[in-house]
Parts: structure tokens; sequence; C-alpha cells
């Protein structure tokens, strides 16, 4: 079994919500010291399940537990979003491929979050209880789907424990890179909403309880109907999309004021409200029309956009 000799980084999901996940940085004799090289977090020592080739030669892979550094994931997106893009690395001190790829990750999912893409979870957790979390929703432009494809293998190379005993099993790629964007969403939420809070009486609502466990520390919230965390999951669902590719979307028009009116400063400004397709920016369905239909789906110009009124509000 041979390490890449070169820092790798491997995202580690765990704990009870996604921002108690790592980035695991290893492939090195001292990955210690090769994260303090590129100013990264020297986080904690841990032994990262993992895979490594056979011999140098061989294309299987064989089960290891090497050694890595473990960085909490919101300081590790943090360190990983400030390296330079790919093609600026020197040879000599270029760092693996893995790591460079959850750099390009750290800057797309903070990105997302930065611009409001983010939705509320709650998972069950006991009868009764629910853990309240944060995941973030994919953007129209396909770029998490198309980072997922190019992950190397070693950016995923997290052994599965479910794996019925298939040793060399590793995460899917997909599955790892969604699970790093919501451990970003959900660690940004919660540090957004930190800071000292007046005394209040404990929430009582629902959506009280929720909310409360969505922005502290503690991610528990009790339920009041065992049939909540379906409810949840039907509302997010079409924002939660993770093929990262919407059908349509809502579009915002602000037009200038009326001819009529353009020497007038009070004059108002028409904003319109248009159902715009995802693949053609210039194929707009005016929001009265989407509404007035009421159908499953909507039929515009040869094509059928399903769930339209959904699309509007998402």
């Amino acid at each position: 079994m041979l390490l890449p000799d070169r820092l790798q980084a491997t995202y580690w999901p765990g704990g009870r919500v996604p921002s108690d996940g790592h980035v695991a940085l290893w492939g090195t004799d001292d990955p210690a010291a090769a994260a303090a090289a590129l100013g990264l977090p020297p986080g904690k020592l841990a032994e990262l399940p993992t895979v490594l080739p056979r011999t140098a030669r061989a294309r299987g892979v064989v089960a290891a537990d090497v050694p890595a550094r473990v960085v909490p994931v919101r300081s590790a997106a943090r360190a990983l979003a400030a390296l330079p893009p790919p093609q600026d690395w020197p040879g000599w001190k270029r760092p693996g491929d893995s790591l460079l790829a959850w750099s390009v990750a750290a800057k797309l999912a903070l990105e997302l979050v930065a611009g409001g893409n983010l939705a509320p979870a709650v998972r069950p957790a006991g009868p009764s209880l629910g853990i309240a979390y944060w995941r973030v929703t994919p953007a129209d432009d396909g770029r998490l789907a198309t980072l997922a494809e190019a992950l190397p293998p070693a950016a995923h190379a997290l052994r599965r424990e479910d794996s019925d005993g298939d040793d060399g099993a590793t995460w899917p790629s997909g599955e790892l890179l969604t699970a790093f964007c919501d451990a970003l969403a959900d660690g940004c939420a919660r540090t957004g909403a930190t800071g000292a809070r007046p005394t209040a009486p404990r929430p009582t609502g629902w959506m009280q309880r929720w909310l409360a466990a969505l922005t502290a520390d503690d991610p528990v919230v009790e339920l009041s109907d065992d049939g909540i965390v379906e409810e949840v999951a039907r509302w997010s669902a079409p924002v939660l999309c993770r093929d990262g590719h919407a059908e349509a979307r809502l579009c915002l028009q602000l037009h200038t004021p009326h001819a009529e009116h353009a020497e007038n400063a009070d004059a108002p400004w028409p904003l319109a409200y248009h159902l715009q397709a995802a693949d053609d920016p210039s194929l707009l369905v005016p929001a009265e029309q989407v509404w007035d239909t009421g159908a499953a789906s909507l039929r515009v110009l040869g094509r059928s956009v399903g769930d339209p009124q959904e699309s509007l509000v998402r």
C-alpha cells in the first residue's frame, strides 16, 4: 500500500448535524507539516478509513486506515477557499488534485450560501423528536453536478460503513459533495444566528421551536406531530432538486416608467413577474397566465413545463 505522497483532502461527514463534519488532510507521512506549508489549519490527529492501491502498478485497491489531520468543516472551508486556483500553482508546490477539488467546492458552496441558496430541514431523532438542520439548494447552472463528475478518486475515498462486505466501496462523489455543501450551509446559518439574544419564554409552537433549533447549538426539536418530517420534506423537495437543473424559474423584470411619466421623479417603475425557461432565457410566460391555468403542467411553444406554479414560488 502506497501513500500518494502529496497532501490530499477528503470530506468526512459525521455528527448530529451536517456542520459536525470534518475535512481530512492526508496522503503524506506528516500531513500536519504539509498542511502548515499551505497555510491550512493543523487539525487533530485521526485515522481516515480510506482505500489505497495494492501496489504502484495495480488497479485494485485495498482498505486502509491512514494517518490524517481532521479539520472542522467551517475552518477548513475558509482556508480552502483562500487557496489559489489549480492553474496558479507551481509544480513543486502543488498539492494533490483532491485538495484543489475541495478548494473549488468550498468556493462554490460559500457562493451558494452567500446567495441565500439554503433551506431548513428536519429529520426524525426518536419518538416526538427531530434534528433541525440546513441544506444547500443547488443553483440552476449545473456546476455542482459538473464538479461531482470531476472529483478525483482521492477526494471521495472515504470507505462506506454500509458497503455489504465490500472493503473497497467508497462514497459516491455526488453524495459526498452534497454532504459537504450541506455542512457549510448548516454551519454558516448557525454561526450567523449566534450572539447575544434577549431572554424570552421557551417557544411553544412547532414553527418557533423549529426556528430555535435551526439557530442554536442544540438542534433537537420537539415534534408535535410525527407527520411533520414528511410535510417538511415535501415542502422543500422542489428547491432541493439535486440534479442542479431546473426546468423553469421565476424571472423579475423592472421596467422604466412609461414615456408620458418620464419627467416625473415619483413615477412608478413597473415590476413584472414571469416564468422563465432555464435553458432558454428568451422564453417568458407572464405569472398571471401561469396562475390562471391551475394545471400540473404548462404547454408553451411546443414544450411542457412541470409544476409551473411551484416554480414561481421557489
